[in-house]
């Protein structure tokens, strides 16, 4: 029996590996794709819903949210203070949690259960019990590397308390840059120690404010002053090394303005110690106990400095090279390292850790026309489907111009068109880990999604077969 030749127009996403494939369009239904009918981020360790919802206008009636102090929260196995249990009925919302963290975090679900229809706002009735299994869930930003603004951080740091992660590591020294405004020691923010992006860097005020802002919204956010290494900046404007007699005695003066005038409430400070040669074995162990003695505690890189116990307060490991220290408190992100524009990075990280930089680096981006420069090509059915407009169009190899996103997250995908029965599908692209003159190093992980026309969902319905051939007489089977 012959088959329609009905089209399905579809959306592709491509974000890169060499294959030939075969898929089969069957009939797409765009039905609900709701897996969760509450569609919670993180998902909370127990949900029980009921057939009912709490009806409100604008807001959530704070006279209708009961709030207790409890002493535990009995289910909770671990990390009490950030534990909640959240009851909603038809005519009132009750938290109960240890300690404000919790309530905080109970607020937070509330506004991701609200759905609005026809001008009236719901919450679904519902009991949830949740609590984190991971004290420090946090996020990253290298800005000693490169520069974010204030208001950017804002942002960031607000939408991802939404999804209850706590922590922000702010990393504001680098080789490029010392990104932190100094009072008594201003040559630190002369634009001529700058590698890249000369002068942009953050004042005191504007360091202060950041620490407010993720005190509001129950971050913990962790400075970083990477030290020995990772510090030409700091040789440009003294002269000296940091582990120098001299630069000792100044980076102690840096520190104490840090710790005692800056950040004078938070717990922590990172201090580095990563990819570099300890000449001066004193240097480490007098800024771990120089750090101490204004009441921080203090974080490493692991590798890094080798510790024994007692000597660091927590370590960090950040690479699949790094280990954990007996009796020592570890923040592991040795599979979750990620300094590139591939969405689809933690996903090989969890593999691997050993992943590219490219955004850092003096890359080119692809010509125009191309989608790299070793002409991969993308077909289906025999057609070729072009490259978008890169929006990165420079030809000169510089580390002061950024390479901007390109990835699918950040432009409309590419239509494509399927037919019924199978298609053919084939990627022409490189593989392995080379360099060339204008890229570094080719790291790409291209990505081969069918989405539905909004662009949110893959496409249900389709097989994959990449052991298929296609030719005329089994094109329609």
């Amino acid at each position: 029996m012959a088959i329609q030749q009905t089209k399905t127009y579809l959306l592709i996403f491509f974000s890169f590996i060499y294959s030939i494939t075969s898929l089969y369009a069957d009939y797409i239904d765009y039905a609900d794709y709701a897996r969760d009918p509450l569609m919670l981020i993180p998902k909370p360790q127990s949900i029980k819903i009921q057939n009912a919802t709490h009806l409100f206008e604008d807001t959530i009636n704070n006279n209708k949210i009961t709030i207790q102090y409890v002493s535990s929260i009995p289910q909770a196995l671990v990390n009490q203070k950030e534990a909640y249990h959240l009851t909603i009925t038809p005519d009132s919302i009750f938290i109960k949690a240890t300690a404000d963290q919790g309530i905080y975090w109970a607020k937070q679900t509330l506004s991701q259960l609200i759905t609005q229809f026809r001008n009236k706002h719901y919450l679904p009735c519902c009991e949830i019990i949740d609590w984190p299994a991971f004290h420090i869930r946090g996020f990253m930003h290298d800005v000693g590397r490169s520069y974010i603004s204030p208001d950017e951080l804002k942002k960031e740091i607000a939408i991802l308390s939404t999804y209850k992660i706590n922590t922000f590591h702010w990393h504001l020294t680098e080789d490029l840059g010392w990104r932190l405004e100094s009072k008594i020691y201003p040559q630190l923010n002369d634009s001529a120690n700058f590698g890249r992006l000369p002068g942009k860097y953050y004042t005191i005020d504007e360091a202060k404010d950041i620490a407010e802002f993720c005190k509001a919204y129950h971050v913990l956010l962790i400075p970083e002053i990477d030290m020995p290494g990772h510090s030409a900046a700091f040789r440009k404007a003294f002269g000296c090394d940091m582990q120098s007699p001299e630069g000792m005695d100044i980076l102690k003066q840096l520190l104490k303005e840090i710790c005692i005038e800056i950040f004078p409430d938070l717990p922590y400070l990172h201090i580095g110690t990563d990819e570099v040669e300890i000449t001066n074995p004193e240097f480490v162990p007098e800024m771990v106990q120089h750090i101490r003695s204004m009441g921080k505690k203090v974080i490493s890189w692991n590798p890094g400095y080798a510790y024994h116990p007692g000597e660091i307060d927590m370590i960090h490991m950040w690479s699949s090279r790094g280990k954990p220290l007996v009796n020592t408190p570890t923040i592991d992100s040795r599979y979750h390292y990620i300094n590139h524009f591939d969405n689809f990075a933690d996903l090989i990280a969890l593999y691997n850790s050993n992943i590219g930089n490219r955004e850092y680096e003096k890359d080119l981006p692809p010509p125009q026309g191309e989608w790299d420069y070793r002409k991969s090509k993308i077909m289906i059915n025999d057609k070729e489907i072009q490259p978008p407009v890169w929006s990165n169009n420079h030809t000169i190899l510089s580390s002061e111009i950024p390479l901007g996103n390109e990835n699918f997250a950040m432009r409309p995908p590419i239509p494509a068109t399927l037919k019924k029965g199978w298609n053919k599908i084939l990627l022409k692209l490189p593989i392995g880990e080379f360099s060339t003159k204008e890229v570094r190093l080719q790291k790409w992980m291209f990505t081969f999604v069918f989405v539905t026309l909004d662009g949110k969902q893959e496409v249900e319905g389709l097989i994959y077969n990449p052991d298929k051939k296609i030719d005329k007489e089994n094109e329609k089977q």
